[in-house]
C-alpha cells in the first residue's frame, strides 16, 4: 500500500473519531477558553502592573538627593525675596552653614572613620534591628508581610511624599524600595539614612546632630551619646532640649536593647546608662524664633508640598516679599515699639523709613506689659504680599496671623451693604444715642478730636471717616450679623465660629485675620477686583500670595507654582463710592491725628477702634498698595490704657507709606462710567434749597441721584413776638422766616438734650389786629366746616374805597391765592359776595381773604379760616348684626352702637322704616327691645358739614327652640 494513502486514511479516521467523541470536542473547547482567559489575565496583569509602577521615580533620584557632595538635601530649604537672590530665612539650625555627610561604606564593607561603630548599631536598634538579615527579594518580603523600614522611609519621605493618596501607595513604596536596595545595596542606604534622619530642632543628619546636641564631631561620640541620638531618631520631638527627661529614658531603653542584642555587655550598658550627658549650650544651638512671614509662607506651601518635606531641605522658595520693604517695615516697627517703652534709640542710616516716623507723644508703658505691633503690605493689583512683620518685646512668639477683633474697622463693609440698596456717601444718617445700648458718647466717637458729642444729622461719608459709630450700629441692627459676615466672606475673609467678647460694637461679628483685612481693602483699592491665590477648588476661598514659585535645587528649575485667581467681587461704581469717601481728607477732619494722614497724595484711611480690647487698627491704601497696622495685646490683663495705640498705628503707617510712595507716581481713582457728580445739600444729600446751610459736590450712581429738594431744613413763617406759626391773622410786620430741623422719631431724645427746637405746631389765631368796623366777612363763620357750594357774605367801608376782591388759599397761611368772584368797584354792605364751589377741592383747611384797596393804594385785609369737608361720614357698628339670626329672649335688648367719630354731629336710627331714636352727642348708643321677625336697620349720620352717611343692615330674630 502506498504510504501516502495510508497517512491520508489515518488522518480521516482520526477526524471521524473526533467527530464521534463528544468528550474530545468539549475538552478542546475548554482548552480554547482556558487559553483565552489566561491571555486576558496576563493582559490585565500587565495593565495593572503598569498602573502601579507607572511614573515611579528612578532610584537615581535618591542618589541626587543624598549622595555627597552634590546631593540637594545637603542644603537646607531657603526662603528668598521676590528677586530670588536674597535669602530671607533658611530652615536649618543657625550654627550649621552646610550639611556635612558622614561616610560609613564604600558599598562593599563598613568602616567607622566618620562615626563610631556603636552609633551605627544604636541607630539600627532604634530603626530596624533586622536590617541586614532581611531578604533582598521584594516579593518574599511582601509574601512574609515584613516591612523594610529604612528603605521604605527614604522612599516615602523623599521620593513619594506627594502621592500618599495613591490607591497603590504602599505597593509602589515597596517596589521602589526594592529597586533602590537592589541598585545601591543596604550599606549605601544605611549611610544615606544616617545623613538624612531627623533629630528635631531643624537638625538633619548624624553629623549635624552631634554638633548641635554635644558640640563635637560624630566620630567623637561615646556609647551614651550614641544611644541618646539613636533615641532621638526614633522620637525627634523628645530631644534633649525640648524633653530632656524623656530623651534620657529613651536612651536607657536603647542601651537595654543593645545589651539584649549582645552588642554591649551588661556592664558596658550600665556604665553608659550612668554616664553624665554633657550637652552643648542650647542658647547657641536652638533655632531662633522664625519671623512671622515664615509661618504664613509655610502654610501656603503646605497646599503643594508637605511641610515635613520642605523642612528636610533641597528647595528654594521664591517669595513675594520685597527685601527693601520687608527690612524697612521691620526696623521701623521695632523703633516705633521701643518709643512706646520710652527708649528713643538713635535712628539707623540703614532704616530710612524710621526717619519719617512721627515722634510718639503718648504715655509710655511698663516693660512688663507685652505690646505687639503687626503690619502687612499688599500689592492689590497682583495680590502679592510685599511685607509681613510682627514685633514684640521678649521671647514671646508674635501672633501676626492670629484672628483679632476688628471693631470699627469693619464699618465700610456695613455701609457697602447700604450702597447696594441705593444709599450713597451723601445719604443722611443720624448720629444719635442708640436705644438699648450701653456705650457712651465717647465710646461711639472713639477717634474724635474736640467735640465728642452726638452730632445728629450727618452723611455716611462723614460718619465713616470720623468713626461715628451710632449710624453703623443702626444699620448693623437692621441688616443683622449674617448679612455683613456674608459680605466679608465674599471679600475673602475667613469667618470664624464662636463668640467674640471684644466685638461689643457689632455683636455677632467674626474675628478677622490681618491678611484678610489687607485683601479686603485691597479689593476696594483695585476697583472691586480680587487678585490672589485660590485656597479651595473652584476659587471659592482666596488668600493673598506670599510664594511666587518653589524650585527644586537638584533640578534647578521651577518645581511648582500656585493657581492664581482673578475675579470681580463688586462693581467699580461701588468701590469708587468707598474709595472716594475714605480718601476725603475734609470728611475725616474731626478725627484725632487728622494731620498724620495727609501725605501729599490721595490715600484712603480707615481706623479701627476695638471696644473692651487693648488693641487698634489703621488701614491706609492707594491704588498701588495697601498697608495694615495693628497694635495691642492679646491678653485682656495687659494694661495698655496709658498708651496711644492710634498714634502708634498712624505713625508707623505714615512713615512706611511715605517711604513706599517715593517709588510710585501719584494716582487716584477715576470716576467710572455710569456715575455722575451733583451739588447736594449737606447732610441730607437732597437737592439744595435757599435754606440749605452747606452745599457739597457728591458722586452718585446714575439712577440713585436725588430727585427731591431738601426737606431736612424747614423754612417756617412765625409770629416773631409769640413764636407761633404765622397764619392769615398774623400782621405782615410781625411775620418772619425761621429755619427748623426736621427731627425723626429716632432723634427726638437727642434733639431735646441738645436743645434743638422743633418747629411750632400751634398757629397764631389772634384776630384782634384785623377787626375794622364796616369791613368784614359775615358768612361763613370763622373756623366753620363747609361743603359743596358755600355762600360768602361780607361788607366793605365806604370811606376811601377804591376796589375790593375775594380770594382763597389752601392752609392756615397760604403761599398762593386764587381770586373767587368778581372785583368790587363800589362799597357793599352785608351782601353775598360770591358762591364758592368746593365740590372738587381736597378736604382740608382753607383761608378766605377779603382784600380792600383804598385810595392812595393802601391795602387792608380781613380773613377767616374754614374747613372744607365734602366726604360723607363712614359708619361702623361696634357689633355687626348683618344677616345674623338672633335668638329671641323675653325682655332682651339689642344695642346698636356706632363707633365714635368726632366729625359726626347727629345720628338717626330707623328700624323697619320707623325712627327708633336720634342722638346729637356721643356716645351713639341705641337700645332696642327685640321682637320676632325680619328686621331692617337704617342708620343715618350727619357730620359737621352736613354730609350724610348711611348704614343699612338686615337681620332676623328667631325662636330659640
Amino acid at each position: 500500500m502506498d504510504i501516502r494513502s495510508h497517512i491520508v486514511r489515518f488522518r480521516n479516521n482520526k477526524r471521524e473519531k473526533v467527530k464521534r467523541n463528544p468528550l474530545r470536542r468539549i475538552g478542546l473547547t475548554f482548552a480554547l477558553f482556558f487559553s483565552l482567559g489566561t491571555a486576558i489575565l496576563i493582559i490585565i496583569g500587565i495593565y495593572r502592573y503598569s498602573a502601579i509602577t507607572g511614573s515611579l521615580p528612578s532610584p537615581v533620584e535618591l542618589e541626587n538627593l543624598l549622595e555627597s557632595p552634590t546631593g540637594s538635601l545637603l542644603e537646607p530649604t531657603r526662603i528668598y525675596d521676590n528677586t530670588g537672590q536674597n535669602i530671607l530665612w533658611r530652615f536649618e539650625n543657625p550654627t550649621i552653614d552646610y550639611r556635612s555627610n558622614v561616610r560609613i561604606t564604600d558599598s562593599i564593607m563598613l568602616f567607622y572613620s566618620d562615626v563610631p561603630e556603636i552609633m551605627v548599631s544604636a541607630i539600627l536598634i532604634a530603626a530596624d534591628p533586622d536590617y541586614f538579615s532581611r531578604s533582598e527579594s521584594f516579593i518574599k518580603n511582601l509574601w512574609n508581610n515584613k516591612l523594610d523600614p529604612i528603605p521604605q522611609t527614604l522612599v516615602r519621605d523623599l521620593l513619594l511624599w506627594d502621592e500618599t493618596d495613591h490607591p497603590h501607595h504602599l505597593l509602589r513604596t515597596n517596589l521602589l524600595a526594592d529597586q533602590i536596595v537592589g541598585k545601591y545595596g543596604r550599606l549605601k542606604l544605611l549611610e544615606w539614612y544616617l545623613n538624612s534622619a531627623y533629630f528635631g530642632n531643624q537638625v538633619y543628619g548624624i553629623h549635624q546632630a552631634s554638633r548641635i546636641y554635644f558640640g563635637k564631631r560624630a566620630d567623637m561620640l561615646n556609647t551614651a551619646e550614641s544611644a541618646l541620638l539613636a533615641a532621638v531618631v526614633k522620637f525627634p520631638s523628645l530631644n534633649p532640649y525640648d524633653a530632656p527627661t524623656a530623651a534620657k529614658e529613651n536612651q536607657e531603653e536603647i542601651l537595654s536593647e543593645l545589651v539584649a542584642a549582645g552588642i554591649l555587655s551588661q556592664g558596658e550598658g550600665e556604665l553608659a546608662s550612668q554616664q553624665d550627658l554633657i550637652y552643648a549650650d542650647p542658647e547657641s544651638s536652638i533655632s531662633p524664633l522664625a519671623p512671622a512671614f515664615v509661618e504664613y509662607i509655610l502654610n501656603e506651601t503646605d497646599d503643594l508640598i508637605p511641610r515635613e518635606r520642605i523642612l528636610r531641605g533641597g528647595f528654594k522658595i521664591i517669595s513675594t516679599l520685597d527685601p527693601n520693604l520687608q527690612n524697612e517695615l521691620e526696623c521701623t516697627a521695632v523703633i516705633s515699639l521701643n518709643q512706646v517703652y520710652g527708649e528713643n534709640q538713635a535712628l539707623e542710616e540703614s532704616c530710612s523709613a524710621s526717619k519719617l516716623l512721627p515722634k510718639y507723644s503718648g504715655n509710655k508703658i511698663s516693660i512688663r506689659e507685652d505690646l505687639e505691633i503687626n503690619s502687612v503690605i499688599l500689592d492689590p493689583k497682583s495680590g502679592e504680599l510685599l511685607a509681613l512683620v510682627g514685633v514684640s518685646r521678649g521671647d514671646t512668639p508674635v501672633r501676626l496671623f492670629e484672628p483679632k477683633a476688628a471693631g470699627s474697622l469693619i464699618t465700610p463693609f456695613i455701609y457697602l451693604n447700604s450702597f447696594t440698596q441705593g444709599f450713597e456717601p451723601a445719604s443722611l444718617v443720624w448720629d444719635v444715642p442708640v436705644s438699648d445700648q450701653d456705650l457712651s458718647s465717647d465710646e461711639l466717637h472713639p477717634g474724635c478730636s474736640g467735640d465728642c458729642a452726638f452730632q445728629g444729622p450727618v452723611n455716611i461719608r462723614t460718619a465713616m471717616g470720623n468713626d461715628y459709630l451710632s449710624p453703623a450700629q443702626q444699620l448693623w441692627n437692621s441688616f443683622g450679623s449674617n448679612r455683613v459676615n456674608n459680605t466679608l466672606a465674599l471679600f475673602g475673609f475667613s469667618i470664624l465660629e464662636g463668640s467674640c467678647p471684644e466685638c461689643a460694637l457689632f455683636p455677632g461679628l467674626s474675628k478677622v485675620e490681618i491678611v484678610d483685612i489687607a485683601q479686603g481693602f485691597g479689593i476696594f483699592a483695585n476697583q472691586g477686583n480680587l487678585k490672589g491665590r485660590s485656597v479651595t477648588e473652584g476659587g471659592l476661598e482666596n488668600k493673598p500670595k506670599s510664594v511666587l514659585r518653589i524650585e527644586d535645587i537638584s533640578s534647578n528649575g521651577m518645581f511648582l507654582s500656585f493657581t492664581e485667581v482673578e475675579k470681580t467681587v463688586i462693581g467699580d461704581q461701588l468701590s469708587y463710592l468707598i474709595n472716594h469717601a475714605l480718601s476725603d481728607e475734609e470728611a475725616r477732619s474731626n478725627t484725632s491725628g487728622y494731620d498724620v494722614y495727609q501725605i501729599g497724595r490721595p490715600a484712603a484711611i480707615k481706623t479701627g477702634y476695638v471696644s473692651g480690647s487693648p488693641s487698634g487698627w489703621v488701614v491706609g491704601y492707594t491704588p498701588q498698595f495697601v498697608t495694615v497696622v495693628w497694635s495691642g495685646g492679646y491678653d485682656q490683663s495687659v494694661d495698655l490704657s496709658g498708651s496711644d495705640l492710634q498714634q502708634i498705628n498712624s505713625g508707623l503707617w505714615r512713615a512706611i507709606t511715605q517711604f513706599i510712595s517715593r517709588e510710585y507716581t501719584v494716582e487716584n481713582w477715576q470716576l467710572p462710567n455710569g456715575m455722575e457728580t451733583l451739588d447736594v445739600c449737606y447732610p441730607s444729600g437732597m437737592l439744595p434749597t435757599e435754606s440749605c446751610p452747606k452745599i457739597i459736590r457728591e458722586p452718585f450712581i446714575v439712577g440713585n441721584d436725588p430727585l427731591e429738594i431738601d426737606s431736612l431744613y424747614q423754612v417756617v413763617e412765625v409770629n416773631r413776638e409769640t413764636g407761633l406759626l404765622a397764619s392769615v391773622f398774623t400782621p405782615a410786620e410781625k411775620i418772619e422766616e425761621r429755619v427748623f430741623l426736621t427731627i425723626p422719631e429716632v432723634a427726638v431724645d437727642w434733639s431735646l438734650e441738645a436743645g434743638i427746637k422743633n418747629p411750632p405746631e400751634i398757629y397764631d389765631l389772634d384776630i384782634s389786629d384785623m377787626k375794622e368796623e364796616g369791613f368784614s366777612i359775615s358768612q361763613p363763620e370763622n373756623f366753620s366746616i363747609v361743603r359743596g357750594i358755600v355762600s360768602i357774605k361780607g361788607s366793605t367801608p365806604e370811606d376811601d374805597f377804591l376796589s375790593a376782591r375775594l380770594q382763597v388759599g389752601e392752609g392756615m397761611n397760604p403761599r398762593s391765592w386764587l381770586q373767587i368772584g368778581p372785583d368790587f368797584v363800589s362799597p357793599v354792605k352785608n351782601v353775598q359776595l360770591t358762591r364758592w364751589d368746593t365740590t372738587n377741592l381736597n378736604d382740608g383747611i382753607y383761608a378766605i381773604q377779603f382784600v380792600l384797596i383804598r385810595e392812595g393804594r393802601q391795602v387792608d385785609k380781613v380773613s377767616l379760616v374754614i374747613s372744607v369737608d365734602n366726604t360723607p361720614p363712614v359708619l361702623t357698628l361696634i357689633t355687626d348684626y348683618s344677616n345674623q339670626q338672633i335668638p329671641y329672649e323675653v325682655g332682651k335688648e339689642l344695642l346698636f352702637q356706632i363707633e365714635n367719630n368726632t366729625e359726626i354731629k347727629k345720628v338717626d336710627v330707623y328700624l323697619d322704616s320707623k325712627l327708633l331714636s336720634s342722638r346729637n352727642t356721643p356716645p351713639y348708643v341705641f337700645p332696642w327691645l327685640i321682637t320676632l321677625g325680619d328686621h331692617d336697620l337704617r342708620i343715618v349720620a350727619f357730620d359737621q358739614a352736613n354730609n350724610k352717611g348711611e348704614l343699612n343692615i338686615s337681620f332676623q330674630v328667631v325662636n330659640s327652640d
